[in-house]
């Protein structure tokens, strides 16, 4: 009787998982135009993900990001391919589609991440603590066809583009730095490599 035992296979699946681990790309940020977004005048900024391993999003991280009112941005990200973009943060705190959204800001000396699956988003007044927020956006966000940055396709190479649009008057951002952070995975072809080198396949006569 010839029986397979796929336990070699999980070993060697176990040895790729240990190869797998983020990787970070960098940008610089800049001043986010205030009132900007109905009109087109907004912020952008670029990466090159210059790997040669497809991957995973795993999440965004502002350096020095500064708002006086976080109600009033939308950021998205978007890589290449039609339809490959994420709002991640749209005006929290709105309770009507033109209202400024939440009163309260991004503080300077503070640190803001954004990723999947991570703490509930602030909803109180004052400054926004430091933390690890999961995307946010308001019941007046408009629909996307992506909503996780787990969703986007993240292929070998490709320009990856970081919009902030700015959607009332009077309050003013900036930051210096943003970073996307992904986690490679195996090609699939790779993937059917190992595990048919795993499997092994032993006769047992009765």
């Amino acid at each position: 009787m010839l029986k397979v035992l796929a336990a070699p296979a999980g070993l060697a699946f176990a040895s790729l998982a240990m190869a797998i681990g983020n990787v970070s790309f960098s940008s610089n940020g800049g001043v986010i135009p205030d009132n900007g977004g109905s009109m087109g005048n907004v912020f952008t900024s670029e990466v090159w993900a210059s790997i040669d391993e497809p991957f995973v999003i795993q999440g965004i991280l502002f350096n020095g990001l500064v708002h006086s009112r976080v109600g009033d941005p939308s950021m998205t990200l978007t890589g290449p391919g039609e339809g490959n973009s994420f709002n991640f943060s749209y005006r929290p705190g709105q309770t009507t589609p033109t209202s400024d959204g939440q009163d309260a800001a991004f503080a300077a000396g503070s640190f803001y991440r954004f990723y999947d699956g991570r703490d509930p988003w602030y909803t109180g007044e004052g400054d926004v603590p430091s933390g690890w927020y999961e995307p946010v956006r308001s019941i007046f966000a408009p629909v996307q066809p992506v909503n996780s940055f787990g969703e986007l396709v993240g292929e070998p190479g490709g320009t990856w583009t970081l919009t902030i649009a700015d959607y009332a008057e009077g309050n003013r951002g900036h930051f210096n730095s943003w970073t996307m952070v992904v986690k490679t995975v195996p090609a699939p072809a790779s993937t059917a490599v190992l595990g048919l080198a795993g499997v092994a396949a032993i006769r047992r006569r009765r």
